[in-house]
């Protein structure tokens, strides 16, 4: 009875604990909510100490502490200081002794100037916000496939940072440069902000795929951009923050019909014509190995696309093999995602079961020769790999799928 009377109290009190009334007291009263207030700058004993109005509230707190302020520090130490703080590396030995010996009135303001010009000021700060991007080179899970475009997107916010460019519009860019600005390739690289999710390409749940990618989406603008973990909020109703499970999928609706193309041509520059060199090269070295490959796969194409298609579970497939006429925008995701991770790979596949395996129901032994043949091809196509060329031609950007022509409307900004 006790266990039945406490489970019952429990109830009740968490009922009430999560009832609107309760949750509105509860973030009433949290400061992140609070308006924000230009606070008096508090009066301080020593105030000639003070040189700026935040020196005046770090003083207050330490003569609250009966504490003085330690004295300033030395400018070896100073620039020591000031030069990782700003590039992540220690001054040179002959930078220390310029500033030390630098006499003129505004030696400090030099220093500063000269950091902040500095590429390692990019460089530094931008790692900070590249960890709230989730940046990585590759895709994760157990593929860990490389993602050859990812550097552009490192290299937008170094040179946000060294640009100085306004938070607005780095913002903007990242959220919706395709939207806002179509025409420019810094706007289009900057949405790999979105683009950084980990991603199975191998996965055979696609509505699931597109229902994670999106969730990963919508927390990590919650973290980076707002401060605010919404994670919580997408099973039920955020114990604490003013953020409901509804708001949460109203936000995520944002993200629904997101998509990423990964060929869009990049403006030609020193690395994308020294890429273009490389791959001709590869090209022609491995022209005929190519082509006889394809040679071997073409016949089974038409079967293999088809078995392909069949092994992904029965909410893909019922998008994947629905006529393009009725399909909806899910449908429309689930056939862009599936284009964009089948390869000639997957018609590999199916030639090396219908050799290899006795029990698969496209068994065929006069595929044998054939896949023997393609696998001593696949080898000799990897003594090309040293002329493979590195970096990319190509830029990521987001992009919604959608019919052909279809224009991409801004409601909000009253605009197509």
């Amino acid at each position: 009875m006790a266990i039945v009377l406490s489970l019952g109290t429990g109830v009740t009190l968490a009922a009430d604990y999560d009832s609107p009334e309760a949750k509105a007291r509860q973030a009433a009263k949290h400061w992140a909510y609070q308006p924000v207030q230009s606070p008096s700058a508090p009066q301080v004993k020593q105030a000639a100490w003070v040189r700026t109005p935040v020196d005046a509230f770090i003083l207050a707190k330490l003569e609250e502490q009966n504490l003085k302020p330690s004295a300033d520090a030395d400018r070896a130490t100073f620039i020591r200081r000031a030069t990782l703080d700003v590039t992540g590396v220690i001054p040179t030995p002959e930078e220390v002794k310029d500033f030390v010996s630098d006499k003129s009135p505004n030696a400090y303001e030099k220093l500063v100037d000269r950091l902040l010009a500095s590429p390692r000021y990019g460089e530094r700060q931008g790692r900070r916000w590249l960890d709230l991007a989730r940046y990585s080179d590759s895709t994760g899970f157990q593929g860990d496939q490389t993602r050859r475009n990812n550097f552009r997107y490192r290299d937008y916010v170094i040179n946000a940072f060294n640009q100085d460019k306004p938070y607005d519009r780095f913002l903007k860019e990242q959220l919706a440069g395709d939207e806002l600005w179509p025409n420019e390739q810094d706007a289009l690289v900057a949405t790999g902000f979105l683009a950084g999710y980990p991603d199975n390409l191998n996965s055979r749940d696609l509505v699931q795929r597109k229902y994670q990618i999106e969730t990963d989406m919508t927390d990590t603008v919650g973290q980076a951009l707002l401060a605010q973990t919404l994670s919580c909020a997408r099973c039920h109703n955020h114990k604490f923050d003013k953020i409901s499970q509804k708001d949460y999928f109203s936000f995520q609706a944002f993200f629904a019909n997101t998509a990423f193309n990964e060929k869009i041509p990049a403006a030609k520059g020193e690395q994308e014509a020294a890429y273009e060199e490389a791959d001709a090269k590869w090209q022609a070295a491995t022209k005929t190995i190519r082509a006889r490959q394809k040679e071997i796969l073409e016949p089974l194409r038409e079967k293999a696309v088809k078995y392909h298609k069949e092994r992904y579970l029965d909410d893909s497939r019922e998008s994947i093999f629905k006529a393009e006429a009725q399909w909806t925008p899910l449908d429309r995701w689930v056939n862009w995602r599936l284009a964009n991770v089948s390869t000639d790979r997957d018609v590999a596949n199916y030639l090396r079961l219908t050799a290899e395996g006795k029990d698969f129901p496209d068994y065929n032994p006069e595929n044998i020769p054939k896949w023997e043949e393609y696998k001593k091809l696949d080898a000799d196509l990897k003594k090309y790999d040293n002329l493979r060329p590195s970096g990319s031609k190509f830029v990521t950007a987001a992009t919604e799928p959608g019919p052909a022509g279809a224009a991409h409307l801004h409601p909000l900004l009253g605009h197509p």
